[in-house]
């Protein structure tokens, strides 16, 4: 069962943590939906080895943000999985993400954590 936990976020400034190591596979994107775009810039496995190697304050995190429910038409929803970059097998966060278009055109995330992850 998921927990709805609503904000507006500027998720895209965790991404700004993580260099990108991998190309994603990402959804199809209309140019008429700014949600869609930021579901799919979202989307990606990410660490911060480089950061955590060159400043020993961070620590080497894994992140992966897949998507999930494409067959739902209430926003488009991520799978986001956190983990030390040593051990992927053993995440430490886990939630879904529902990224959406609000009524004034703003991009909307919820986060939802799960009851047992």
């Amino acid at each position: 069962m998921l927990r709805p936990t609503r904000t507006l976020t500027m998720t895209l400034m965790l991404l700004a943590l993580f260099a990108c190591t991998a190309a994603p596979q990402r959804e199809a994107v209309t140019p008429d939906d700014p949600a869609a775009k930021v579901a799919a810039m979202m989307q990606g496995h990410y660490d911060s080895r480089d950061q955590a190697a060159a400043d020993k304050t961070y620590f080497p995190i894994a992140l992966a943000m897949v998507p999930i429910w494409p067959e739902r038409s209430d926003g488009h929803w991520l799978y986001v999985e956190q983990a030390m970059a040593d051990t992927p097998e053993k995440p430490y966060r886990q939630r879904a993400y529902r990224v959406y278009s609000g009524e004034d055109g703003e991009v909307i995330s919820e986060v939802y954590t799960f009851a047992e992850p």
